[in-house]
């Protein structure tokens, strides 16, 4: 089985080797595995555990520090200068009670008026109170003519005839996509 060398003491230690028969019941692989896994599973809850108590410690030194520190208010005042409008007189009448502005714009139709009016009311409620507000009218003056289709539109007076008409003032009123 084994080859013979010139040296008797080395075909000496080589044939009692080849005598020598293995002891199984010493080392069990499957428990070597096991111990091995256990070993690097304690190692890395080592190393979370302090990890965890790091952050703790981290949390508590800061809860700490808000809780011990000195309150110090600081009051300022700042004034801010916030610009405002400069009416004009409106070309209407208006009423002796309250006076009526309206800023420059070349587009004031019936809807940007509206809105004036509300916006003027709000400033005399701020400037003067609920009490500058004028009475309310027992009746409102007669409400302005509505607008045609081809006034909203954009379009020449009467551009549109009658079905054209009943069908997009129904898509505008339900709202439905073009």
């Amino acid at each position: 089985m084994f080859n013979s060398t010139p040296d008797p003491a080395l075909n000496a230690f080589t044939r009692s080797l080849a005598d020598l028969a293995p002891d199984l019941g010493g080392l069990d692989r499957d428990r070597l595995l096991f111990r091995a896994g256990g070993v690097l599973l304690r190692r890395r809850l080592h190393c979370w555990q302090a990890f965890a108590g790091l952050l703790a410690v981290a949390a508590l030194g800061l809860g700490a520090a808000l809780l011990l520190r000195p309150t110090r208010t600081i009051e300022q005042i700042v004034y801010v200068d916030v610009p405002i409008f400069v009416p004009i007189r409106d070309e209407e009448p208006a009423s002796s009670e309250t006076p009526s502005f309206t800023p420059r714009r070349a587009d004031s139709g019936p809807l940007v008026r509206a809105e004036l009016d509300g916006f003027r009311l709000r400033q005399q409620v701020l400037q003067f109170g609920v009490e500058a507000l004028p009475p309310p009218h027992a009746w409102s003056s007669p409400a302005a003519e509505p607008m045609s289709l081809e006034m909203l539109l954009g379009l020449p007076a009467e551009s549109l005839d009658r079905l054209s008409s009943l069908h997009l003032s129904h898509r505008l009123t339900s709202g439905e996509p073009k």
